[in-house]
């Protein structure tokens, strides 16, 4: 809980947030009181009121996220600088105490959740994360593009667009994997309302923000990556984005095919896909994760639906021994050739609940 100290009134506010559960503060940036030692004072300070979390100061909280020997207290402390941030009224002091901490930081858990926890703070947060995809530190390069891949994103800038294609085509699989997957979120975030469930289109059917188009030059680049994880989730970013990426169509189509060619040359396997898809597939979706490329390919697809329709004659002439995957053949074929709907999927990526057909 955070508590206030000062006028009725203070107080009064302080018990109304305390019915507000901490996950689900509204996003917003983060100023808190300033570090030790500084001459400035917090605007809390200047109107008598004095913040606490869970029982200490910010300035406390302030020097365990830097000097505290336990792990799990360091990740405590970005929470509390979180909340402290959410709350608006010391919002730079906040981000600096936080980045103060992360860069510092040899933890590669902590970072991780440190970095979440500065994305919870919204735009400033979002920021600070898409510099450092250029820090000098690889651990905190790919922690600040994993973090980047989650959610969504409330105020698209160029960049964070800019930020994340260049993070897109450097030297390391890792990063790259995460930056396609962090460029379909910012692609989704141009062209749906998450805000309403299920989500719904922002433009007409065929129409796509130039974002996108530029997100998706980079994406159908990354088909063509010789990393697998790398293709696995550029295929599936394209996918969640249904008819807007029906320019994509042809790689699509080119990518299901070399994947086919390699099932069928009886090619060395490459190791399993350390993909996680959000949000988690269920029902009968579920086994669309263990699928790899062709998997992905195909409901990616589905999600395009009758705008797939140059796809029907390599999908007809596609076979496999495992039954998974020929059910999701003929179901793809069914889907995109009108004769039914892309059953729980929905727009932006998601699955309704349900039991399987």
């Amino acid at each position: 809980m955070v508590r206030f100290q000062g006028t009725v009134l203070t107080r009064l506010a302080a018990l109304l947030l305390a019915c507000v559960p901490t996950a689900g503060l509204a996003q917003s940036s983060s100023e808190t009181e300033p570090l030790a030692g500084s001459a400035q004072r917090s605007e809390a300070a200047q109107t008598g009121i004095e913040l606490t979390y869970a029982g200490r100061r910010f300035s406390e909280w302030a020097r365990m996220v830097r000097f505290d020997l336990d792990p799990a207290t360091r990740k405590q402390g970005y929470l509390a600088l979180r909340i402290f941030g959410q709350l608006g009224s010391v919002q730079k002091q906040s981000l600096e105490a936080m980045l103060a901490g992360l860069n510092s930081e040899s933890s590669e858990d902590v970072l991780n959740e440190g970095y979440l926890e500065l994305r919870r703070l919204g735009d400033a947060g979002t920021a600070e994360l898409v510099s450092a995809l250029k820090h000098e530190k690889r651990t905190h390069r790919l922690a600040a593009a994993r973090t980047l891949s989650t959610g969504y994103f409330n105020n698209v800038t160029e960049d964070i667009v800019a930020g994340l294609m260049e993070a897109a085509t450097i030297d390391d699989a890792e990063i790259r994997k995460s930056s396609c997957a962090a460029l379909g979120r910012v692609a989704q975030s141009t062209e749906f309302d998450f805000s309403q469930q299920p989500p719904i289109p922002l433009r007409a059917r065929h129409e796509s923000s130039d974002t996108t188009r530029r997100v998706l030059e980079v994406l159908n680049l990354a088909l063509e990556d010789e990393d697998m994880n790398v293709r696995i989730v550029s295929a599936d970013a394209i996918g969640r984005l249904g008819s807007k990426s029906r320019e994509s169509l042809p790689n699509l189509i080119g990518y299901l095919e070399a994947t086919d060619a390699r099932i069928k040359l009886s090619m060395p396997r490459e190791e399993e896909p350390d993909i996680q898809f959000d949000p988690p597939i269920q029902s009968r979706n579920e086994f669309l994760a263990f699928l790899g490329e062709q998997g992905v390919a195909l409901r990616a697809l589905q999600r395009l639906g009758t705008d797939a329709k140059p796809a029907l004659p390599i999908l007809e002439a596609m076979t496999s021994e495992d039954f998974r995957t020929q059910r999701l053949i003929n179901e793809t074929i069914r889907v995109v050739s009108g004769e039914s709907s892309p059953g729980n999927l929905l727009p932006g990526g998601g699955f309704r609940r349900g039991r399987s057909r």
